[in-house]
């Protein structure tokens, strides 16, 4: 009795999700089946966005507004938002119904979405950030660490950007990206002039290992992309034989962008070399 019970069940089901298709919003729109209007918030990332929808059809509709779309403001000096969580919506028949969208900005160089600024979902979305998208959809982390994300496939921020300790997302965005995993990290100034992504680094971090063959004097020196000495970070330190673990930590607000070397020198010669980028 309990199997046929079960059976019965599993054959409803199906048949439901037979005659209730799901449907993307822009597809059930261009069908005459669906109005929606999409509007900001006032913010960038979380929930966003207001959607309200209203139902064209005697039928319940079953929606998605799927991870991966790319929200287009009518506004071109303000950013554009990315879906990041799969969102599913049923309405009855003619009925209306109002929701929040979680997404996040893929502009970092424009404006914040100001309250009430109009979105459509006309715009093709980068096959990265889409594939970054879905990935946030079952891997959910904080706020600030999934914009952060955003930016580095849309915008190409520092993959260092993303803290160290959301080490599978930087793993996943460094794949994406085809670059090696950094050794350290990068912090940002605070934005100005209502542009919410700052793009002047703030501070670098982060240990380097290293191993000394021969007990001795070691200097450690700051170059720039062209050889050029920069700063004496440490000068003619007395160093034992072995392994090292050295915590570097500057702040980088007055260097212009682009790619750093850190030398360290020993009396024998070089020890090793470390990049970084801001």
């Amino acid at each position: 009795m309990k199997t046929l019970l079960l059976l019965t069940s599993l054959v409803f089901a199906i048949t439901v999700n037979a005659k209730h298709r799901l449907l993307s919003l822009e597809n059930a729109a261009k069908l005459n089946l669906l109005k929606f209007k999409i509007k900001g918030t006032g913010t960038h990332q979380g929930k966003c966005l207001n959607m309200q929808l209203e139902s064209s059809c005697p039928d319940s509709l079953w929606l998605t507004l799927e991870a991966g779309c790319r929200l287009d403001s009518k506004n071109e000096s303000e950013q554009d938002i990315l879906v990041t969580q799969e969102q599913i919506f049923v309405l009855g028949g003619f009925q209306k119904a109002n929701a929040k969208v979680i997404g996040y900005c893929c502009q970092a160089s424009n404006h914040t979405p100001q309250r009430n600024t109009d979105f459509t979902i006309d715009k093709p979305t980068d096959k990265n950030l889409v594939s970054l998208a879905r990935y946030l959809n079952y891997h959910r982390t904080d706020e600030q660490t999934t914009q952060t994300a955003v930016w580095c496939v849309s915008n190409g921020r520092p993959l260092a950007s993303i803290p160290k300790i959301n080490a599978a997302l930087r793993a996943f965005v460094a794949g994406i990206r085809n670059e090696e995993l950094p050794w350290y990290e990068v912090e940002y100034n605070q934005s100005v002039n209502n542009v919410m992504a700052s793009q002047q680094a703030k501070k670098v971090f982060g240990y380097i290992d290293y191993k000394i063959q021969q007990s001795g004097k070691m200097k450690i020196e700051l170059r720039d992309s062209k050889g050029r000495l920069m700063i004496n970070i440490s000068d003619q330190k007395d160093v034992a034989q072995g392994e090292h673990e050295f915590w570097f930590e500057m702040c980088v607000s007055h260097y212009p962008k682009g790619k750093y070397y850190l030398h360290f020198l020993s009396d024998n010669g070089p020890v090793t070399k470390k990049e970084f980028q801001i």
